[in-house]
């Protein structure tokens, strides 16, 4: 029998609200319903962990870089809660059985949760594992550089050595290995049985990831072989070639045999010291991002945003000097550069500057991001906030912006991406100033449950209260996550009805929906 406590559920909540359930789709409204009605949900959350059924999860197609794809998941909310809070209760104990962060050799989701939600040390990241890369590469004995990454790694990590791994982590720490046992019970849930794969997406589940290969990690230190990783890209320092390829061979087939996983052929190389340190030194755009982020800083300082550095600042609201700060960094530029270059996207250097002139609320005055959108498209997340969070804004212009958004479902480059279309609607489902509501009836037309769901919140933003009135019979017909949606949305319907519609209902509701319902009669959409 394995029971959460209340203060890794407290904190499990804390993370959620604070930095979201994934790092890939929108944070479902559900949370905030969780939020109010926590008194309710917790104790649901604490029972028994081996009788848990676990809720339905969606997944979606979402881009990595360029062409390239991910089966992303997002779980039921319930269900992220769980994961989230056992996590926290044993993440120590996994992060014990790592190769020591001290040892400068392992740069990927080191444990380090804090009161404020955060899972993760934001120090231990990928641009530690590239300096240190760098300072490796730079050692007289390194005159070859190994870089070669895992191939699909999340969707084949294998459950049983990942029990294992979880198993002897919690051994070695003294403790019972339930949560391992819990744990590696709700993945093979989520994976309807089949006995591989890690969900992508939860921040949980990246933990689980390196301590299940933690064991590769100490066989690369036993030869010894010089090396770092971050997440499944390693790279391996040697001195001649056949020390290379002996030592890739090595890395291979521990791979292999403990793991049944393999290398990404595309992917691996051998390289001169040299050649390695001149592609990723990047001296000039290296310098470009460490001046704007410096320069960033400064202005955040300046504020008094220390805290929080992403906390909305308003441009209007800064003075003469402030402004002039912002007007330095000269972001559209930026944005307008990478638009045009013949080079690959540099999605690390577009992403931080859209979401710094999302965080200003600057005009895209020169219709950069969507006359651009193909280019912009593995960054679609950050397009969509920027454009919404354009301050000074008409209602005209906020509907006009809004129509092009939804003509995106026509576009070759992002249209046909479930996950590109759930963040194109989420500002019709936010605000109802975003309006064109007969276009998004007419879109409720699109089969899959992502896009239906993400329109049934938008027409009850939209106050399109004959629609639902229609379809308020059918609430139970969908899934779990659309009728969530149906609930909160159904708060438009005039008058008492949506009152004695709720009441109605009452016996049927799970714990979830009651919360829901709860939530939507205290913020209906009005």
């Amino acid at each position: 029998m394995l029971t959460l406590a209340d203060t890794s559920l407290d904190w499990a909540l804390k993370h959620v609200i604070t930095r979201g359930d994934t790092d890939i789709f929108p944070l479902p409204f559900e949370f905030r319903a969780i939020a109010e009605d926590w008194d309710q949900i917790k104790p649901v959350l604490r029972q028994d962990l081996d009788t848990w059924a676990i809720g339905t999860q969606r997944t979606a197609l979402a881009p990595k870089h360029g062409l390239g794809l991910r089966m992303a998941t997002q779980l039921d909310p319930l269900d992220t809660l769980v994961y989230c809070a056992l996590i926290y209760e044993v993440g120590s104990q996994f992060e014990a059985a790592r190769v020591p962060v001290s040892d400068a050799r392992v740069f990927s989701y080191r444990f380090l949760p804090d009161a404020e939600g955060q899972l993760y040390d934001p120090q231990t990241n990928y641009e530690a594992f590239r300096l240190r890369s760098l300072a490796l590469a730079r050692r007289h004995a390194a005159s070859l550089v190994v870089m070669t990454d895992i191939a699909d790694f999340f969707p084949r990590v294998y459950q049983h050595p990942m029990e294992n791994a979880m198993r002897v982590a919690m051994e070695d720490a003294g403790s019972e290995p339930h949560h391992a046992r819990v744990l590696t019970k709700l993945i093979s849930a989520w994976n309807m049985g089949v006995s591989y794969g890690i969900p992508i997406g939860p921040s949980s589940s990246r933990l689980i990831s390196e301590v299940t290969i933690a064991d590769v990690d100490q066989a690369l230190l036993s030869e010894p072989i010089e090396f770092c990783r971050f997440s499944d890209d390693y790279r391996l320092f040697v001195s001649t070639e056949r020390e290379a390829r002996e030592s890739l061979a090595f890395l291979a087939n521990v791979l292999y045999r403990n793991h049944g996983l393999t290398l990404q052929e595309s992917k691996t190389e051998i390289v001169p010291a040299r050649d390695f340190i001149a592609r990723f030194e990047r001296a000039e755009r290296d310098k470009e991002r460490r001046e704007l982020r410096l320069t960033f800083a400064d202005l955040i300082a300046e504020l008094d945003l220390d805290a929080s550095p992403y906390e909305p600042i308003e441009y209007k609201d800064l003075n003469k000097k402030q402004r002039a700060v912002v007007n330095s960094l000269n972001l559209w530029s930026i944005v307008e550069h990478e638009a045009v270059s013949d080079r690959s996207l540099d999605i690390a250097l577009i992403r931080f500057v859209l979401r710094r002139i999302t965080q200003l609320g600057l005009r895209d005055q020169h219709d950069l991001l969507l006359t651009n959108i193909s280019r912009f498209a593995p960054v679609f997340r950050e397009v969509v906030e920027a454009l919404v969070m354009q301050s000074g804004m008409a209602a005209t212009e906020l509907q006009a912006l809004g129509a092009r958004l939804i003509g995106l479902f026509d576009h070759p480059a992002v249209g046909h991406l479930e996950y590109h279309r759930e963040w194109l609607l989420t500002p019709f489902a936010n605000q109802a100033v975003w309006n064109n509501v007969e276009q998004l009836v007419r879109l409720h037309t699109y089969h899959d449950e992502i896009t239906r769901r993400a329109i049934t919140l938008a027409l009850g933003r939209g106050q399109v209260s004959h629609w639902f009135k229609t379809r308020k019979q059918d609430v139970f017909q969908g899934s779990s996550w659309n009728r969530c949606a149906f609930l909160y949305a159904a708060s438009c319907l005039p008058g008492d009805e949506a009152k004695h519609w709720y009441q109605s209902l009452k016996p049927r509701l799970e714990p979830l929906d009651q919360a829901v319902v709860k939530y939507a009669r205290a913020h209906p959409l009005r």
